[in-house]
């Protein structure tokens, strides 16, 4: 590290923890339980459709989303499941599924922790402060409870309430506040070159981008050991 690191901020999934199962699986299984059928691999590539061409939620500096960015999720889902079954017309059986979608991605169940996380955190804890820089909305914090991991980050920061997502320099800014220390003395770690990478460059700080499985948490610690 070129500066002496005193706060540390790491991106969620994708960082500490993946989904538990693939997720035009997920949205499959769901689906299929209210009479909406479809491949899974449709489902799955709906869902990165979807997620390429739907711009995240952006809003005014100091606004927070209205619905903690649920609406985007249910246009991101909907778009998903009519990819894979153009055929569904029942708005009621969309609606249900998509609620129960996104209660499910809200728990523990939906996702599984890296299997060295529980310990970097640790380590990383007895360095310095942690907080957790996201694109994602309040269910997160259930999801880190869940998980056994919040008890290691000193906030949680979110794109929902900061109103911006990673690269947009807002939620960096809104970390090295947090922080109380300069942006060059705080590192982020997390999995996505230009989200991650360079957002986090270009707002001053530094950054380390994880490359599963060349390059876990475990490396991260020993860098800062040296």
């Amino acid at each position: 590290m070129s500066t002496q690191v005193k706060a540390v901020f790491l991106d969620a999934a994708g960082t500490l923890f993946t989904v538990a199962e693939p997720v035009g699986r997920t949205y499959q299984r769901i689906c299929a339980a209210r009479g909406i059928f479809g491949a899974e691999s449709d489902f799955e590539a709906g869902f990165r459709k979807a997620w390429k061409l739907h711009a995240p939620p952006f809003h005014p500096p100091r606004e927070r989303s209205a619905d903690d960015d649920k609406s985007w999720w249910r246009m991101l889902y909907l778009s998903a499941v009519l990819h894979a079954a153009p055929e569904a017309k029942d708005e009621q059986a969309l609606n249900e599924t998509f609620e129960q979608a996104y209660a499910y991605y809200g728990t523990g169940a939906a996702w599984m922790l890296y299997p060295e996380v529980k310990q970097c955190l640790e380590q990383l804890a007895a360095r310095c402060p942690l907080w957790v820089l996201s694109n994602f909305d309040r269910r997160l914090l259930s999801v880190l409870a869940d998980l056994g991991i919040r008890q290691y980050f000193q906030d949680v920061i979110l794109s929902s309430e900061v109103g911006a997502s990673k690269p947009h320099p807002r939620m960096f800014e809104t970390a090295v506040t947090a922080s109380g220390v300069t942006a060059s003395e705080c590192l982020h770690i997390g999995d996505e070159e230009r989200a991650d990478g360079e957002g986090a460059l270009a707002a001053g700080l530094q950054v380390l981008v994880l490359q599963r499985p060349e390059m876990t948490l475990e490396a991260v610690v020993t860098k800062l050991d040296d």
